[in-house]
């Protein structure tokens, strides 16, 4: 049976949710890979980001949301090419 629910992001240091929907078919304890169409600039410190679902008459909501803390680090070398001087 297809279903259709709401997948949703958002960066904690943003308040604005990201909403996309899914449809398909989602067997008990099965899962699915999604890709979210819509992208987000990733910050240059440490931030929090949550994904969660939204399905009406979900029986076991519990393992609906996901969030995770991401610390992203400057480098400190970084290495690239300035010239080529012969093919």
């Amino acid at each position: 049976m297809k279903k259709k629910l709401n997948i949703k992001y958002v960066l904690l240091n943003d308040s604005t949710p990201v909403s996309e929907i899914w449809m398909g078919t989602l067997l008990p304890d099965s899962s699915v890979v999604y890709t979210f169409a819509t992208s987000f600039v990733i910050p240059f410190s440490q931030f929090s980001l949550c994904t969660w679902t939204q399905l009406s008459n979900d029986g076991i909501s519990f393992n609906d949301s996901l969030c995770t803390s991401i610390d992203i680090i400057s480098i400190q070398y970084d290495a690239g090419v300035t010239e080529i001087t012969t093919p």
